[in-house]
């Protein structure tokens, strides 16, 4: 006997309804769809997280000034608090300087002395940047920029440009500037303890846009740095007659030809100009306390090298402490003229020795330089040469 089907439950019966309706309406793949486009937009917070971190707070250092008497003390500042903030890091900038200005290759130099200022300002794209990297020469904060000493500059005069040099209480303004000392054995003692440490103290007080060079003198005229040998022809000379001068390149024979006169077997090239750098000054410095003095005192070989420098020197400071003979004060005479020619002062110092005042102050007079007396005992008298 067949039992008759139970009736459905009520509840089943709206479930199958339901069901029956999300199928036919396609509820199954949109449900799908969502899931996966959720899960997508997870994986993709989680790779924008993973490569770009939140940024970092700021550190910010706050620490007491040192402004007009404030009250912060070393205690004090060591208790505060001290938060640090990474500042950025500039890209170094590269530095090229020719260090020793002896070298067989020679790379061009920017002449800043008169004879060359005047086309500068036409050069484009240099307008008002400096010459120096950082704060310095150029006035301005970063490598180079802001006004002040720059290569395209209008308006700035020659004295604006030039350095400034002193020696034994003369003070110049120069782009190039060449001592011509003498270094003689009567410069011995007291002399050469002040003129070494002058000459040290003026050297490495040359401002950093400037050229220079040191010629030394005695009966051979020589380059400081060049070694010098001085030579008895006979066992019997009580004094050398002759002398080599060695220079990096070759070496070179002087003679001692009468009456005082020394001169070189052939040409001496024209001296490099140095530049004012750490390790010129310092190989400067070096040169002048080591070298030693040598037999004679000629002084027309060592002027007529330094005004035969290219470009010529603006100021010359001539040293000695030997007294003109009346044979030298014919070739000074020459040394004037080419002084004057080449537009050169000739400063000159009389190092404790009152014979050699007189021609020492015609040579500064005639070239529109300066003239000192240096005293036993170290006193320094500049003379207005009238």
């Amino acid at each position: 006997m067949m039992q008759a089907p139970k009736p459905p439950i009520r509840g089943e019966a709206d479930q199958g309804k339901l069901q029956r309706y999300l199928k036919s309406v396609g509820a199954g793949s949109l449900f799908v769809s969502l899931g996966i486009h959720l899960g997508l937009l997870a994986l993709f917070g989680v790779v924008v997280l993973t490569i770009i971190p939140p940024d970092p707070k700021p550190e910010i250092e706050f620490a007491p000034g040192n402004r007009g008497g404030g009250s912060g003390s070393p205690t004090s500042n060591a208790s505060s608090k001290k938060i640090h903030q990474r500042a950025p890091l500039a890209p170094a900038m590269s530095r090229v300087s020719a260090l020793d200005a002896v070298s067989s290759i020679q790379l061009p130099d920017l002449d800043l002395g008169s004879s060359t200022l005047s086309p500068l300002p036409s050069l484009g794209g240099f307008e008002g940047s400096g010459l120096g990297s950082g704060s310095g020469r150029g006035f301005g904060s970063g490598a180079g920029n802001g006004s002040g000493i720059g290569i395209g500059n209008k308006g700035l005069s020659d004295s604006t440009l030039a350095g400034k040099a002193s020696f034994f209480e003369q003070k110049v303004s120069a782009d190039r500037v060449v001592f011509v000392i003498d270094y003689s054995g009567s410069m011995n003692g007291e002399r050469s303890k002040l003129m070494r440490s002058e000459l040290s103290k003026s050297v490495s007080a040359l401002s950093p846009l400037m050229k220079f060079q040191l010629i030394f003198f005695a009966g051979p005229t020589w380059i400081a740095g060049d070694q010098v040998k001085m030579i008895k022809i006979n066992d019997s000379d009580k004094s050398p007659r002759r002398a080599e001068v060695t220079t990096s390149k070759r070496t070179y024979q002087w003679e001692n030809v009468g009456k005082g006169v020394w001169e070189p077997d052939r040409r001496i090239p024209t001296p490099p100009w140095r530049m004012v750098d750490a390790d010129s000054i310092h190989n400067a410095v070096d040169q002048i306390k080591s070298t030693p003095f040598q037999y004679g005192g000629y002084w027309v070989a060592p002027l007529e090298l330094a005004l035969a420098m290219d470009p010529p020197p603006d100021q010359i400071f001539f040293m000695t402490d030997g007294a003109s003979s009346d044979n030298t004060r014919d070739a000074m005479r020459d040394v004037i003229r080419h002084a004057k020619s080449r537009k050169t002062k000739i400063n000159t110092i009389a190092m404790m020795e009152p014979e050699a005042e007189e021609g020492m102050k015609a040579l500064a007079h005639a070239t529109g330089g300066m003239f000192t007396i240096v005293e036993r005992g170290g006193k320094v008298t500049v003379v207005n040469p009238e």
